[in-house]
């Protein structure tokens, strides 16, 4: 999910009732993220300012979150991991999310 432009889930539209995903389909991606202990999720920076979270269990079934950064952050971060600290959802704007790393 792309958190810098408040986007919803984008399977909303095509998923099935028997999907293993569906209890995800009008879920908040920022305050599931921050409500699912955001303390132990590890974060993949694939690139400088795009990031994937890392399954909170292994063969879960969980929707791929990708974090995307509205202003620079640093330069090197790809390929590096790190823990989220916290999370916090701009009540103003539905989707989208501080989040702090450590």
């Amino acid at each position: 999910m792309n958190f810098s432009t408040g986007e919803p889930w984008d399977f909303g539209d095509f998923l099935y009732d028997y999907s293993p995903l569906y209890y995800y389909k009008d879920k908040n991606p920022a305050k599931y993220l921050a409500n699912n202990y955001p303390a132990e999720r590890e974060i993949v920076f694939i690139s400088d300012s795009i990031a994937v979270c890392v399954p909170s269990k292994p063969f879960c079934d969980e929707p791929l979150i990708i974090l995307t950064a509205d202003k620079p952050i640093a330069s090197g971060l790809a390929g590096h991991t790190f823990n989220i600290k916290s999370v916090e959802v701009d009540e103003r704007h539905r989707n989208k999310a501080k989040v702090t790393l450590k």
